[in-house]
């Protein structure tokens, strides 16, 4: 998941005191997950997959990204923030965005 408005959004400073979280999945119900900051070369990974399999989307959204952040947002350093989540009823993985 990416914080659109960067580290000033209130659920990302929520689950950087507690990452202990419950989330809903398309309509799957609430389920427990643990909410981790995924490190930059993880950030810039998962926004170039995004893009190389949203392109339009992301032509759309970069500049909304880019108005809310105040910064440009690129690849590489990308300056927004994600979370990455691992539900507990399963083992913890790397899911494609």
């Amino acid at each position: 998941m990416a914080s659109g408005l960067g580290d000033r959004a209130r659920w990302f400073r929520n689950i950087q005191a507690n990452p202990h979280v419950h989330v809903t999945i398309g309509t799957h119900g609430p389920a427990s997950a643990t909410a981790r900051v995924i490190p930059q070369d993880e950030a810039d990974a998962a926004l170039r997959t995004y893009i190389s399999r949203h392109p339009r989307a992301w032509e759309r959204f970069k500049s909304v990204l880019e108005t809310t952040l105040g910064t440009p947002v690129a690849e590489r350093n990308t300056p927004l923030p994600m979370v990455g989540l691992c539900l507990s009823r399963s083992p913890c993985r790397v899911w494609p965005i």
